[in-house]
């Protein structure tokens, strides 16, 4: 079968960095061809570029479709807050709302807030 496949960094439930190959099926269902954690050849001073042939590489055709970038306005101390827990995981703070963010949703958490006079 002829198939466009992908390489990505991606994180596993427990923030551990992985590197994904992946394909996109019919109805938009991916397919994960392999997903292994990364290692210091992929993530330090090698460079990942020395392990993998990038030269006919294109964009994810299907990118655009895995995420809507909006606006919104947060107090200093979440942003603090998670770009603290970015520097720990070496993850950018904006993927760690995001990730937060589904597990609200997964979850079906809702919020409960009481106000007093």
């Amino acid at each position: 079968m002829d198939e466009d496949r992908f390489i990505m960094l991606g994180l596993s439930s427990e923030l551990h960095m992985l590197v994904v190959c992946h394909c996109y099926r019919e109805n938009d269902r991916i397919r994960i061809i392999s997903a292994r954690k990364a290692d210091t050849l992929d993530t330090e001073e090698d460079n990942m570029r020395d392990h993998y042939d990038f030269s006919n590489g294109i964009k994810n055709p299907y990118a655009d479709k895995l995420k809507k970038q909006i606006t919104i306005r947060l107090d200093d101390s979440v942003i603090d807050y998670f770009k603290n827990m970015s520097e720990e995981t070496g993850m950018p703070y904006q993927n760690i709302i995001n990730y937060y963010l589904l597990d609200c949703v997964k979850e079906k958490k809702h919020l409960e807030l009481t106000f007093s006079k």
